[in-house]
């Protein structure tokens, strides 16, 4: 499902830094049934141990951010579900293509952080997508990608 572990932030950042030189443009998928479930849960190991505060800091804000202000136009293409932190992933992106089937799911609610918490201060969402985006930030719902198009 393509779940954000500590060595997958860090290899999709790495990515990211050294497309200047080799591509022309940044396409982030998931391979599989889903774009990406967020958080890597096992990668946690014992939630009481994990300084939180520190990963959204120091691995999700930089991969965010690079995203963000990545020179070359980046696409993130969602098939299945973008969870959590991977639905972060798409709103960081310039573009987001997304099949019928896929949804955006917003849990921050559900265990008390905001949405975008793993962003930098400041960092504007470039666009608002339409319809059922914004609703299911607040009550945790999935936001289907059909209903993205406004359709």
């Amino acid at each position: 499902m393509n779940a954000l572990n500590a060595r997958l932030r860090l290899e999709l950042r790495n990515a990211i830094s050294c497309a200047e030189a080799e591509a022309r443009v940044v396409v982030l998928t998931g391979a599989g049934r889903a774009f990406c479930s967020g958080q890597d849960l096992a990668d946690a190991g014992h939630l009481a141990e994990v300084d939180f505060e520190r990963v959204l800091r120091d691995e999700y804000e930089p991969l965010l951010k690079a995203i963000y202000e990545c020179p070359l136009p980046t696409i993130a293409t969602v098939n299945g579900a973008a969870a959590g932190a991977g639905a972060n992933l798409t709103l960081a992106a310039d573009v987001v293509i997304a099949c019928e089937s896929a949804s955006f799911i917003q849990a921050f609610t559900r265990i008390g952080l905001m949405l975008m918490r793993a962003a930098p201060t400041g960092f504007p969402v470039r666009s608002v997508l339409p319809g059922q985006w914004g609703q299911c930030c607040l009550p945790a719902r999935s936001a289907p990608g059909r209903q993205q198009t406004g359709e």
